[in-house]
């Protein structure tokens, strides 16, 4: 009898192991994100608490806007297929890219359970040409090297944004970032 006791508490304990495990594993793999951009405020797209702020001349407005798998999964796909991550030599990881009418960006995520954040504005990336009008990014003579890099944040936030108005929440709010 007491070897059955002894038996069955093992094969539980294994069970609840192995449970923890699939547990863990399971939320190491979620990516979440938020963009915050600041155009007349502090506008923010987020997955961690499903909301979407925007400043509107009427005042703040949030609301909430949960993402599916789907999008997150083409916002993940997009910087890791871009190498948007948090790497060595990446530019943008300490500094950050102002683009008309943003005056900085910061993009936090979590990947592989680890949190990353990657914040730019105009000056760290250099001189550009930028021709809202006619969608272009020139870089200036002497700043090529970095025509990728600043081409992938701009398309970056303009995924972001194209999933966000998507969604009827978000009908009615105003569209304010210009699409390069």
């Amino acid at each position: 009898m007491k070897f059955k006791k002894y038996t069955i508490i093992i094969c539980l304990a294994i069970i609840i192991l192995v449970l923890i495990f699939i547990k863990n594993k399971r939320s190491s793999d979620e990516f979440e994100f938020s963009l915050v951009f600041s155009v007349n405020g502090d506008d923010k797209i987020s997955t961690f608490d499903n909301s979407f702020r925007v400043h509107t001349v009427d005042g703040i407005k949030v609301i909430n806007l949960e993402l599916t798998k789907e999008e997150k999964d083409k916002v993940k796909r997009f910087i890791i297929d871009r190498r948007i991550t948090k790497e060595k030599g990446y530019i943008g990881n300490s500094k950050g890219l102002v683009i008309n009418p943003c005056e900085k960006c910061t993009f936090n995520y979590t990947l592989n359970g680890k949190e990353n954040t990657i914040s730019w504005t105009t000056e760290s990336l250099g001189p550009y040409s930028i021709n809202v009008n006619e969608g272009k990014i020139t870089p200036l003579e002497g700043n090529e090297e970095n025509y990728e890099k600043v081409r992938n944040l701009f398309d970056l936030r303009k995924l972001i944004e194209d999933i966000i108005y998507q969604h009827k929440e978000t009908d009615g709010l105003p569209e304010h970032v210009q699409y390069l």
